[in-house]
């Protein structure tokens, strides 16, 4: 006897016991598989959520000052849109005389849209919140 078959007959017993088989589960070893994997499924029912609160709708005046403002916005990226489509062909200082004349022209209508926007969200914040709510972000 070789060196090579001694090794290979002590350590074959060896690694038979600790090497898993490849073999696949025999029919009820499948079946216990299969019920546990059946329990262990979330199941389909949704858990009981509460209801969420009805929220104030808002005052026909406030809705018409959003109205207002989404108008106002509305103009000011037009604005800005013509200014994008003229600095295309313009060379850099072109561009920078033109963006500085934008914003000195429009720049009293900017305020006028901030401001109003602001008094918006503080209206709807007296009339909508109540209790413990987030006011101080305005």
């Amino acid at each position: 006897m070789n060196y090579k078959t001694l090794i290979t007959l002590t350590i074959a017993p060896i690694l038979a016991i600790a090497a898993p088989s490849k073999q696949k589960p025999t029919k009820p070893e499948r079946e216990v598989v299969a019920d546990q994997t059946e329990n262990e499924k979330p199941s389909k029912v949704k858990p009981d959520r509460p209801s969420k609160p009805n929220r104030p709708t808002l005052p026909e005046e406030i809705k018409t000052q959003i109205a207002e403002l989404k108008e106002k916005q509305r103009e000011m990226i037009e604005a800005k849109k013509e200014l994008h489509e003229n600095l295309k062909d313009k060379s850099k200082e072109e561009k920078t005389q033109l963006i500085a004349q934008f914003k000195q022209d429009n720049k009293e209508q900017h305020q006028v849209i901030k401001q109003q926007a602001k008094e918006i969200k503080k209206q709807i914040r007296e009339t909508v919140e109540t209790g413990d709510s987030r006011t101080n972000d305005i």
